[in-house]
């Protein structure tokens, strides 16, 4: 907002007319108030394709660096043969840039948080059924192919298919769906999901990251 200052005063001077002693303070002023921009903000796309040009290589941080070093260059060679200075382009470049990189953090860590809920809604434990016992585990040990029993008001603590009983689950936090749907054996169900008034068995068909929670931040 400093460079822009100078900016409009020689933006106005360009239009209306002005003296060379006020034009040469402006530009000197401009190219003090972009320098600390360029050279400390987009350090970070200058380093990055100074390191990629030593590679041979050429990344998005080459184009931005072209654009606002030569706009920088340019406006000094301007102010010395007496032209129109660029400062405020060089130093916009690695402010818009920095800015969209702002926006795209933030909203990567807004995901990261719902997908931090979602995994918590994966219980730790799970009743796998050996026989006619039940017995209590963690869900970490729980393989493909087992059998796991799930209580009326339980949730499901892996992806499976029903092979007995007949309930509702609730999955609203996890697809959307607003209404619980109605299982029974072969019904797919989803890790993470409540199951309603029923009693479940469900063989694990997905564990760990196959799961279609622990896959929701990929997608």
């Amino acid at each position: 907002m400093q460079l822009m200052l100078f900016s409009f005063g020689l933006y106005a001077g360009f239009f209306q007319g002005i003296d060379p002693v006020s034009k040469q303070w402006l530009e000197y002023g401009a190219l003090l108030a972009c320098t600390p921009v360029l050279f400390y903000s987009g350090w970070p796309f200058l380093n990055s394709a100074g390191r990629a040009l030593r590679n041979m290589t050429l990344n998005m941080d080459v184009l931005i660096a072209l654009g606002a070093f030569s706009a920088y260059l340019l406006s000094i060679r301007q102010m010395l043969i007496g032209g129109e200075v660029y400062f405020d382009t060089s130093a916009m470049i690695i402010t818009l840039v920095l800015l969209g990189r702002l926006l795209e953090n933030s909203a990567k860590h807004k995901a990261s948080e719902a997908v931090s809920l979602l995994m918590a809604l994966q219980p730790q434990d799970a009743r796998m059924v050996q026989g006619p016992a039940r017995v209590i585990v963690s869900a970490a040990k729980v393989r493909k192919g087992d059998l796991i029993e799930i209580l009326p008001g339980e949730k499901i603590p892996l992806d499976g298919i029903v092979r007995q009983g007949i309930s509702e689950t609730d999955a609203s936090l996890i697809t959307g769906e607003s209404r619980p749907v109605e299982v029974s054996i072969g019904s797919e169900v989803t890790g993470g999901s409540l199951n309603g008034l029923g009693s479940l068995v469900v063989e694990v068909t997905r564990i760990g990251r196959e799961t279609v929670i622990a896959q929701m931040p990929d997608t």
